[in-house]
Protein backbone atom coordinates (compact mmCIF):
# COMPACT_ATOMS: atom_id res chain seq x y z
CA UNK A 1 0.00 0.00 0.00
CA UNK A 2 1.92 3.39 -1.13
CA UNK A 3 -0.59 5.11 1.66
CA UNK A 4 0.72 2.62 4.21
CA UNK A 5 4.48 3.49 3.09
CA UNK A 6 4.41 7.08 3.41
CA UNK A 7 2.91 6.80 7.30
CA UNK A 8 -0.68 6.22 6.96
CA UNK A 9 -2.63 4.63 9.27
CA UNK A 10 -4.60 1.83 6.78
CA UNK A 11 -7.49 -0.89 6.93
CA UNK A 12 -9.90 -2.19 4.73
CA UNK A 13 -13.24 -4.20 5.15
CA UNK A 14 -15.35 -5.54 2.87
CA UNK A 15 -18.41 -7.81 2.67
CA UNK A 16 -18.38 -9.89 -0.17
CA UNK A 17 -19.98 -13.73 0.07
CA UNK A 18 -18.34 -16.76 0.19
CA UNK A 19 -19.66 -18.14 -3.03
CA UNK A 20 -18.15 -15.31 -5.52
CA UNK A 21 -14.58 -15.13 -6.91
CA UNK A 22 -12.24 -13.11 -4.74
CA UNK A 23 -8.49 -12.07 -4.88
CA UNK A 24 -6.29 -11.94 -1.81
CA UNK A 25 -4.22 -9.22 -3.02
CA UNK A 26 -7.19 -6.63 -3.07
CA UNK A 27 -6.81 -6.13 0.15
CA UNK A 28 -2.77 -6.97 0.18
CA UNK A 29 -0.58 -3.88 2.33
CA UNK A 30 -3.26 -2.63 4.57
CA UNK A 31 -2.49 -2.26 8.16
CA UNK A 32 -5.29 -4.32 9.06
CA UNK A 33 -8.11 -5.72 6.83
CA UNK A 34 -10.78 -8.49 6.64
CA UNK A 35 -13.02 -10.09 4.46
CA UNK A 36 -16.68 -10.82 5.52
CA UNK A 37 -20.04 -12.08 5.14
CA UNK A 38 -22.24 -9.40 5.80
CA UNK A 39 -22.36 -5.59 5.58
CA UNK A 40 -22.84 -5.39 9.66
CA UNK A 41 -19.61 -7.50 10.23
CA UNK A 42 -18.02 -5.30 7.36
CA UNK A 43 -18.94 -2.00 9.84
CA UNK A 44 -18.20 -4.08 13.16
CA UNK A 45 -14.59 -4.28 11.91
CA UNK A 46 -14.49 -0.61 10.86
CA UNK A 47 -15.76 0.27 14.16
CA UNK A 48 -13.45 -2.01 15.86
CA UNK A 49 -10.61 -0.43 14.25
CA UNK A 50 -11.18 3.03 14.57
CA UNK A 51 -11.43 2.59 18.50
CA UNK A 52 -8.15 1.30 18.48
CA UNK A 53 -6.65 4.19 16.95
CA UNK A 54 -4.59 6.82 18.44
CA UNK A 55 -6.05 9.78 16.23
CA UNK A 56 -3.37 12.07 18.22
CA UNK A 57 -0.42 10.55 16.79
CA UNK A 58 -0.51 13.04 13.60
CA UNK A 59 -0.99 10.21 11.50
CA UNK A 60 -3.03 10.27 8.45
CA UNK A 61 -6.11 7.72 8.31
CA UNK A 62 -7.03 5.35 5.04
CA UNK A 63 -10.31 3.47 5.54
CA UNK A 64 -12.23 1.45 2.88
CA UNK A 65 -15.58 -0.11 3.52
CA UNK A 66 -16.73 -2.28 0.78
CA UNK A 67 -20.55 -2.71 1.12
CA UNK A 68 -22.65 -5.49 -0.72
CA UNK A 69 -26.44 -4.10 0.42
CA UNK A 70 -28.61 -3.12 -0.70
CA UNK A 71 -28.81 -6.76 -2.45
CA UNK A 72 -30.99 -9.58 -3.12
CA UNK A 73 -32.68 -11.15 -1.61
CA UNK A 74 -34.53 -8.55 0.42
CA UNK A 75 -34.36 -9.47 3.48
CA UNK A 76 -33.51 -6.49 5.94
CA UNK A 77 -32.60 -6.54 9.47
CA UNK A 78 -32.15 -5.22 12.72
CA UNK A 79 -28.97 -3.21 12.43
CA UNK A 80 -26.96 0.25 14.33
CA UNK A 81 -27.74 3.33 13.64
CA UNK A 82 -27.48 7.18 14.70
CA UNK A 83 -30.78 7.02 16.12
CA UNK A 84 -30.00 3.29 17.45
CA UNK A 85 -30.81 -0.33 16.63
CA UNK A 86 -33.73 -0.73 14.25
CA UNK A 87 -35.78 -3.44 13.00
CA UNK A 88 -35.35 -2.06 8.69
CA UNK A 89 -37.63 -5.28 8.40
CA UNK A 90 -40.33 -3.53 9.46
CA UNK A 91 -40.19 -0.05 8.50
CA UNK A 92 -41.99 0.21 5.25
CA UNK A 93 -44.16 -2.75 5.18
CA UNK A 94 -47.88 -3.22 5.59
CA UNK A 95 -48.23 -4.50 8.80
CA UNK A 96 -51.55 -5.86 7.32
CA UNK A 97 -49.86 -7.64 4.16
CA UNK A 98 -50.25 -10.99 4.61
CA UNK A 99 -49.23 -12.21 0.64
CA UNK A 100 -46.60 -14.71 -0.31
CA UNK A 101 -43.81 -12.11 -1.39
CA UNK A 102 -41.25 -11.96 1.34
CA UNK A 103 -38.31 -10.86 -1.10
CA UNK A 104 -36.58 -14.26 -1.14
CA UNK A 105 -35.13 -16.29 -4.01
CA UNK A 106 -37.94 -19.10 -3.79
CA UNK A 107 -40.71 -16.43 -4.37
CA UNK A 108 -39.23 -14.61 -6.90
CA UNK A 109 -38.75 -18.17 -9.52
CA UNK A 110 -42.07 -19.12 -8.55
CA UNK A 111 -43.75 -16.03 -9.26
CA UNK A 112 -45.10 -15.01 -12.43
CA UNK A 113 -44.97 -10.85 -13.11
CA UNK A 114 -48.37 -10.85 -14.32
CA UNK A 115 -49.54 -12.69 -11.11
CA UNK A 116 -48.50 -10.25 -8.47
CA UNK A 117 -50.95 -8.30 -7.50
CA UNK A 118 -50.08 -4.64 -6.14
CA UNK A 119 -50.21 -5.40 -2.58
CA UNK A 120 -47.21 -8.24 -3.15
CA UNK A 121 -45.40 -5.91 -5.26
CA UNK A 122 -45.64 -2.53 -2.96
CA UNK A 123 -44.45 -5.55 -0.23
CA UNK A 124 -41.63 -6.27 -2.04
CA UNK A 125 -40.59 -2.42 -2.55
CA UNK A 126 -41.01 -1.72 0.77
CA UNK A 127 -38.36 -4.85 2.00
CA UNK A 128 -36.02 -3.47 -0.94
CA UNK A 129 -36.61 0.17 1.14
CA UNK A 130 -35.63 -1.47 4.33
CA UNK A 131 -32.36 -2.96 2.55
CA UNK A 132 -31.25 0.71 1.31
CA UNK A 133 -32.33 2.10 4.99
CA UNK A 134 -30.31 -0.62 6.75
CA UNK A 135 -27.11 0.28 4.28
CA UNK A 136 -27.39 3.82 5.03
CA UNK A 137 -28.04 3.33 8.38
CA UNK A 138 -24.64 1.45 8.84
CA UNK A 139 -23.21 3.86 6.65
CA UNK A 140 -24.08 6.96 8.25
CA UNK A 141 -23.32 5.15 12.09
CA UNK A 142 -19.50 4.74 10.28
CA UNK A 143 -19.02 8.02 9.27
CA UNK A 144 -20.48 9.43 12.48
CA UNK A 145 -18.08 7.99 15.18
CA UNK A 146 -15.18 8.20 12.43
CA UNK A 147 -16.16 12.24 12.63
CA UNK A 148 -16.25 12.26 16.10
CA UNK A 149 -13.44 10.51 17.09
CA UNK A 150 -11.34 12.34 14.50
CA UNK A 151 -12.46 15.41 15.15
CA UNK A 152 -11.69 15.57 18.54
CA UNK A 153 -7.83 15.11 18.39
CA UNK A 154 -8.26 17.41 15.62
CA UNK A 155 -7.46 14.47 12.98
CA UNK A 156 -10.39 14.93 10.79
CA UNK A 157 -8.70 16.55 7.88
CA UNK A 158 -6.10 13.64 7.87
CA UNK A 159 -9.14 11.04 7.61
CA UNK A 160 -9.52 9.68 4.59
CA UNK A 161 -12.48 7.47 4.26
CA UNK A 162 -14.16 5.65 1.10
CA UNK A 163 -17.72 3.91 1.24
CA UNK A 164 -18.14 1.69 -1.85
CA UNK A 165 -21.09 -0.72 -2.87
CA UNK A 166 -20.65 -3.60 -5.62
CA UNK A 167 -23.75 -3.42 -7.59
CA UNK A 168 -27.53 -2.42 -7.96
CA UNK A 169 -30.73 -4.66 -8.35
CA UNK A 170 -33.71 -4.90 -10.59
CA UNK A 171 -37.01 -3.32 -9.03
CA UNK A 172 -39.83 -4.14 -11.91
CA UNK A 173 -37.92 -2.24 -14.50
CA UNK A 174 -39.25 -2.66 -17.96
CA UNK A 175 -35.86 -2.70 -18.83
CA UNK A 176 -34.82 -5.50 -16.80
CA UNK A 177 -38.63 -7.09 -17.98
CA UNK A 178 -40.15 -6.21 -14.92
CA UNK A 179 -38.16 -8.40 -12.36
CA UNK A 180 -36.60 -8.12 -9.13
CA UNK A 181 -33.58 -9.17 -7.85
CA UNK A 182 -30.00 -8.97 -9.37
CA UNK A 183 -29.59 -6.45 -12.37
CA UNK A 184 -28.69 -8.91 -15.62
CA UNK A 185 -27.91 -5.61 -17.65
CA UNK A 186 -25.68 -2.32 -17.90
CA UNK A 187 -28.56 -0.21 -17.56
CA UNK A 188 -29.41 1.84 -14.60
CA UNK A 189 -30.83 -0.05 -12.35
CA UNK A 190 -27.38 -1.95 -12.11
CA UNK A 191 -25.56 0.97 -12.62
CA UNK A 192 -26.17 2.91 -10.06
CA UNK A 193 -25.01 2.72 -6.91
CA UNK A 194 -23.11 4.72 -4.18
CA UNK A 195 -19.65 5.58 -3.71
CA UNK A 196 -18.98 7.68 -0.77
CA UNK A 197 -15.17 9.43 0.04
CA UNK A 198 -14.64 12.03 2.40
CA UNK A 199 -11.10 13.98 2.32
CA UNK A 200 -11.86 17.43 4.14
CA UNK A 201 -8.60 18.74 2.28
CA UNK A 202 -9.47 18.62 -1.00
CA UNK A 203 -13.52 17.91 -1.29
CA UNK A 204 -15.79 20.16 -0.06
CA UNK A 205 -18.64 17.94 0.04
CA UNK A 206 -21.40 17.98 -2.97
CA UNK A 207 -23.23 15.34 -4.65
CA UNK A 208 -22.41 13.94 -8.17
CA UNK A 209 -24.96 12.26 -10.16
CA UNK A 210 -24.58 12.34 -13.72
CA UNK A 211 -21.17 11.36 -14.33
CA UNK A 212 -20.18 7.53 -14.29
CA UNK A 213 -17.35 6.74 -12.15
CA UNK A 214 -16.04 3.62 -11.73
CA UNK A 215 -14.26 1.72 -8.50
CA UNK A 216 -11.00 1.35 -9.98
CA UNK A 217 -11.07 5.21 -10.63
CA UNK A 218 -11.08 6.02 -7.33
CA UNK A 219 -7.07 4.99 -5.72
CA UNK A 220 -5.73 7.17 -9.06
CA UNK A 221 -8.06 10.13 -7.20
CA UNK A 222 -6.91 9.57 -3.79
CA UNK A 223 -3.19 9.66 -4.59
CA UNK A 224 -3.86 12.96 -6.57
CA UNK A 225 -5.54 14.33 -3.03
CA UNK A 226 -3.25 13.17 -0.55
CA UNK A 227 0.28 12.16 -1.73
CA UNK A 228 2.55 15.08 -3.29
CA UNK A 229 3.61 14.15 -6.96
CA UNK A 230 0.61 11.67 -6.65
CA UNK A 231 0.39 12.00 -10.78
CA UNK A 232 4.09 9.71 -10.60
CA UNK A 233 2.77 7.49 -8.31
CA UNK A 234 0.98 3.74 -10.20
CA UNK A 235 -2.68 3.90 -10.59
Amino acid sequence: SIFRARGFSTAGFVSWPADRPWRDELLAGLDRHARVERDLDAVREAVAWLGEQDFGDGRGRYLWVHLDGPTFPFEPGVAPSILGERDHATLYVDPAYDGPADGGEEYRNSARVPALTDADREHVVALYDGEVAQVNALASYLLDLDRYLGATAGAWERTLTVVAGTHGVALFDPVEDERHGPAQRLADPGLHVPLLVHHPDSLTGRRILSEVVETCDVHATLLDWCLPGGEDHPR
